[in-house]
């Protein structure tokens, strides 16, 4: 195996800066390779890389343009969302001028509560980097002029191209201080004070409902017997006058 190829592979997934220090001294290399390759050519062993029929490696010259450029691990896409009048349901946010999928709140529901086109995509993770919009490269764009664009998009389908990098940065999360903490956790406890209360009213309410039920039910009732009563009443009173016609009858007859 080459020199070159083993300097190649030796980091693969790292940086130009990592690789260029892994080669920073290819004089010393081309010095051992010469040195070794001329032990050979004076009748010495032949180099051995781990299998005994080995050819002697020959002296190489160092060539800056056979570095190997590391490979990436970063997974671009595209996307086709179909933006409705709520929006595609992504947040984005700023990171180096360019706009980042939300690590904290990602994607945001549809007045329904089903997950918008971002988040019904299945494909889009928080982290991911925005670069291209309908074929339009974003990424030297700033943020503002990036949102922009978004919000200028027309009702339908559009495609959106996405960069995932293989490693998302550390999202800081500012320490609270004693006076937050506790501010915290008075508002928690004020939170489920009011819980209680909303309950006790709840209950308080269901009860005061019942009680007009059972006065409503009682009124009706009570309407009815009136109701009666007064028929009873006009009925004897028309009997009175009858009887006290009858009397009066009867006093002219005698």
């Amino acid at each position: 195996m080459g020199a070159e190829e083993l300097i190649a592979k030796a980091a693969p997934d790292t940086a130009m800066t990592d690789v260029s220090m892994t080669v920073a001294s290819p004089s010393s290399m081309k010095e051992r390779v010469a040195i070794e390759g001329q032990d050979d050519a004076q009748g010495g062993k032949p180099l051995e890389g781990g299998h005994g029929d080995a050819p002697a490696c020959r002296p190489l010259e160092y060539d800056a343009c056979m570095m190997v450029e590391p490979a990436t691990n970063d997974d671009t896409y595209d996307v086709c969302l179909v933006k409705d009048q709520y929006g595609l349901g992504i947040y984005f946010t700023r990171s180096d001028e360019m706009a980042v999928v939300d690590q904290h709140v990602p994607f945001y529901k549809l007045p329904s509560g089903l997950p918008g086109p971002g988040e019904a995509s299945g494909r889009i993770k928080p982290g991911d980097i925005l670069e291209f919009i309908d074929g339009l490269d974003v990424r030297a764009q700033p943020f503002e002029a990036t949102l922009e664009a978004l919000r200028n998009l027309a009702l339908g389908s559009v495609t959106l191209g996405f960069r995932s990098p293989a490693y998302l940065p550390l999202v800081e999360t500012p320490l609270l201080e004693a006076s937050e903490v506790l501010a915290a956790v008075t508002l928690e406890e004020r939170n489920q004070w009011l819980e209680n209360e909303l309950a006790r009213e709840r209950k308080c309410r269901a009860l005061a409902d019942k009680k007009v039920l059972l006065y409503r039910e009682e009124v009706l009732r009570l309407s009815q017997v009136n109701l009666e009563l007064r028929t009873a009443m006009a009925k004897d009173e028309a009997k009175k006058r009858a009887a006290d016609g009858f009397l009066a009858c009867t006093h002219l007859m005698l």
